[in-house]
């Protein structure tokens, strides 16, 4: 999930990144003896996350997932003799993959610290499961903390027809990392030599790159810190959140995710004619999807006993800034949200679309400037979230869009399309979340719906999911 709380959209200066951040070799450092001690500690934790780490702990939210197909043209299978050793490069590439929390998530001052090894049997599991009913046993388990047994905050499962699915802790990756790691296996699988199989991986000395708020300040503007007060102190019907449609409230009391997921998937051919069709109305696929879920909740939102009550619905635009901040081809959590109420209405507008895009872009152009809200609540994180258990759900749907999945070009014998992203945070997230990512330039279109029972009732999701479905192919095959 990109983060939910609403900031300031001006633009700020950056932090210069260290040299060797940039150029992507980050140089090893001293560590003590790991034999009669704790792991290391590398630096702590940054506001964004905090709020991550909190929010799981408290069981609010779970995991990212991300999953992808594994294929080669004589059928090679993944079993564990394979996967291992390339696993192993990719813990060796990327330092957030060896981490854990130096104490309980909610806890003031926490630190990430290295392990010292990994144990890729209590990391990896083969299951018979297919991926829609996989995707939602791994969006229904978070992290526990054991001091006594660290583990690290991802792990794997290997369904039928080598399909590699991820989960991840947010407080380490977005959705983008996800993605990344993927490339990164398929870049190891396809390497010329791997190192020979084990299930105990020693965790190199990396640098872990610095979280987003130690690269960028954000500050609310006076305009955002003023929209955000008038709404709490205005009483009903006045204020902006009564009139916005939000599903179900938050539940009265945490209690384990419960997350269902549908997935979409469109060929190549139409998501080629669907990417021509928004080009030629100067917009973006992810800005088309924006316009098109606002039409398919106003048809919904119209048949409520109380849709007379109803004028808005609030949606937030994932904004990722992995490139911007020295985070491409890394697993880092560089991403934000951009808040957006459209009004309700029942047309699909080829206009509408090309204007969110244009905003979109505007939004991309100042940086990420949308988070400094957080910080009005950072001093007590899980008092805030605790204290909204039971109010009005504040956002409708979150849209995130991993873009056109580019395929690392290195020859091998291998290839890896069908990229499924996920996410759960439907606890104390968005009624409901759209997650889209392409299989490159030649590749079809997939998208995961995810929504839990505390957030919406599945009669609605269904229909949504059925409707949208339908308007896209209509709108492919033009």
């Amino acid at each position: 999930m990109a983060h939910q709380i609403t900031v300031a959209a001006h633009h700020h200066k950056r932090n210069a990144l260290p040299h060797h951040v940039k150029n992507g070799t980050p140089p090893n450092f001293h560590v003590f003896s790991l034999s009669s001690m704790s792991p290391p500690k590398l630096r702590q934790l940054d506001t964004i996350e905090r709020y991550h780490a909190t929010r799981v702990y408290l069981e609010l939210d779970t995991c990212i997932a991300a999953s992808a197909r594994y294929t080669t043209a004589d059928d090679t299978v993944l079993t564990k003799e394979i996967l291992f050793p390339a696993l192993r490069v990719v813990i060796e590439r990327h330092a957030a993959l060896g981490i854990c929390y130096d104490r309980r998530p909610d806890s003031k001052g926490i630190a990430f610290r290295r392990l010292s090894t990994l144990d890729l049997s209590r990391i990896v599991e083969f299951s018979d499961r297919d991926l829609q009913t996989a995707m939602e046993g791994q969006l229904s388990r978070g992290w526990t903390w054991d001091e006594e047994d660290m583990l690290p905050l991802w792990r794997v499962e290997v369904l039928p027809g080598n399909i590699v699915l991820l989960a991840m802790h947010h407080g380490v990756g977005d959705g983008l990392s996800t993605r990344e790691f993927h490339y990164s296996l398929f870049r190891a699988l396809q390497g010329a030599s791997l190192p020979a199989y084990s299930t105990s991986v020693a965790v190199p000395e990396l640098t872990l790159l610095p979280g987003i708020f130690h690269l960028t300040s954000a500050r609310p503007s006076l305009w955002e810190t003023l929209t955000m007060f008038w709404n709490a102190i205005l009483p009903d019907p006045w204020n902006k959140p009564y009139s916005t449609w939000t599903g179900k409230p938050y539940p009265s009391t945490t209690s384990p995710v419960k997350p269902y997921v549908r997935l979409l998937s469109f060929t190549p051919a139409e998501s080629d004619n669907f990417t021509k069709l928004c080009r030629s109305h100067n917009t973006t696929i992810t800005a088309a999807l924006y316009e098109l879920a606002v039409t398919t909740f106003t048809q919904l939102i119209t048949a409520l006993p109380d849709a007379a009550r109803y004028k808005i619905v609030f949606i937030y635009v994932a904004n990722a800034f992995h490139e911007l901040l020295g985070g491409e081809s890394e697993i880092c959590n560089y991403v934000e949200s951009i808040p957006c109420t459209p009004r309700l209405h029942a047309d699909f507008s080829w206009t509408g679309a090309a204007q969110a895009s244009a905003e979109f872009r505007r939004e991309k152009a100042r940086g990420p400037s949308h988070l400094g809200l957080i910080n009005w609540v950072a001093g007590d994180f899980a008092g805030f979230m605790k204290g909204e258990l039971g109010k009005k759900r504040r956002s409708t749907l979150m849209l995130s869009n991993l873009g056109r999945s580019d395929v690392p070009a290195v020859e091998g014998k291998w290839s890896v399309d069908r990229i499924f992203f996920a996410q759960a945070d439907s606890v104390a997230g968005a009624v409901m979340t759209m997650n889209v990512a392409g299989d490159g330039p030649k590749g079809g279109l997939n998208i995961t719906f995810t929504w839990g029972e505390e957030s919406v009732e599945m009669k609605f999701v269904e229909e949504f999911v059925s409707v949208f479905e339908k308007a896209v192919r209509s709108m492919s095959a033009e």
